[in-house]
């Protein structure tokens, strides 16, 4: 689903962990350890405010922004084909238990979803921890469908089995397994084969299947949910095609001049910061040796990763500025109340408070702050234009 008040302006503090190209993790911090990091010297310095702030048009010459003329492409009418894609692509393809039973089928073969109940018995005594009811097995991938896999052999032996029969599978746990108890050990897996499955999908969903899955008491109600999601899901699609194609053809007709160099200085090091909370040091040295000790990260030097951040600052801004010159330009102000709403879906999405939003956007909440303050305002010049522009719509070209 698209938001509807998307930060499509997001900036530097909230880049990805990115470096030379390649997809990065950290370590996630406790509270306790950014706290103290926080509180620790820092070579950088504290974050200043003043660095951050700076008039938009110093640095942008506006274009047309008002009253243009936009043609988005996309078919926004909600249809029963829609609906089916919907159910079947993002409802039941993002549910736990995308599969029905298949009564047709009978015998378990090497490409089978099978629904099983199971319990592993060492020595003749059933384990802790070793059994289950009412589990999904994927017997090609040997796991869970779409989900982590089992020890080596765990479901081979259920090739051949007939729905309703228990069948005794004979599995060693492997030498590093984590429980000591099992490592290396010899058992038994005595499974009852439920029943076998095939793909769910919209054309067959019965009243147990939305109720087991969805927690809704027929399909009817499960299909009117379905429905409001997903013509809620068009409605979104369509603000934000509308949206996207007036930024882009707003930004075409600005012309940055220039960039104001102590923001960009400030909101680099800021993201550098960041990095060293994450990494729970203090100085780019003990980043770089940090960073050189993480075997997810691409080796790449701290400078060199300043190089690259600074281009995206660059990129960032040039989104930003346009928007809050538009927002300059027409005396827009940013109200509590209108900043509230700006920032209460992301805090109800993700349960988190103001102070840790703005930790999100800055090494301080003073400096995350004022930055989710400026992208607010910009979003403002955002709805000048958009409010402005007359929109046009195209069906896509038919395949």
């Amino acid at each position: 689903m698209k938001r509807t008040i998307a930060m499509l302006l997001c900036g530097a503090m909230m880049l990805s962990m990115v470096a030379c190209g390649k997809s990065q993790t950290v370590e996630k911090k406790t509270k306790e350890d950014k706290t103290e990091t926080a509180e620790a010297a820092n070579e950088l310095g504290e974050a200043k405010v003043e660095d951050f702030e700076y008039k938009a048009l110093d640095y942008v010459t506006l274009g047309d922004y008002k009253n243009l003329e936009v043609t988005i492409t996309g078919d926004y009418e909600p249809s029963e084909e829609g609906l089916r894609d919907y159910v079947n692509n993002t409802m039941i393809a993002g549910a736990e238990n995308a599969y029905f039973e298949d009564e047709s089928q009978t015998e378990v073969k090497e490409d089978s979803v099978v629904n099983v109940d199971y319990t592993g018995y060492k020595d003749g005594e059933a384990f802790a921890g070793g059994a289950a009811t009412d589990v999904l097995l994927d017997i090609a991938n040997n796991g869970t469908p779409g989900g982590g896999n089992y020890i080596d052999g765990f479901s081979s032996g259920l090739v051949g089995a007939k729905v309703g029969e228990t069948v005794d599978c004979d599995v060693t746990f492997p030498e590093n397994y984590g429980n000591a108890d099992l490592a290396g050990a010899a058992v038994v897996f005595r499974f009852k084969v439920n029943y076998i499955c095939a793909p769910a999908n919209y054309d067959g969903l019965t009243d147990e299947y939305v109720s087991k899955v969805f927690g809704y008491d027929t399909v009817d109600a499960f299909l009117g949910s379905a429905k409001e999601a997903y013509e809620a899901d068009l409605e979104d699609q369509h603000n934000y095609d509308i949206r996207s194609a007036v930024i882009k053809q707003v930004i075409d007709n600005a012309t940055v001049n220039s960039y104001p160099e102590t923001v960009v200085a400030a909101r680099t090091d800021d993201y550098i910061r960041l990095l060293m909370k994450q990494f729970g040091v203090n100085t780019t040295a003990e980043l770089n040796a940090a960073w050189a000790a993480d075997s997810s990260m691409s080796g790449a030097t701290v400078e060199e990763y300043r190089s690259y951040v600074e281009e995206r600052v660059k990129t960032n801004l040039n989104t930003e500025m346009v928007f809050l010159a538009i927002a300059e330009t027409e005396g827009l102000e940013l109200s509590d109340e209108a900043y509230q709403e700006y920032i209460k879906e992301y805090l109800s999405a993700d349960g988190a408070s103001e102070e840790t939003l703005a930790l999100n956007y800055g090494s301080t909440v003073e400096v995350g702050s004022l930055y989710i303050h400026k992208l607010a305002l910009a979003n403002l010049g955002v709805k000048t234009c958009t409010d402005t522009a007359t929109i046009t719509e195209e069906k896509p070209a038919e395949e």
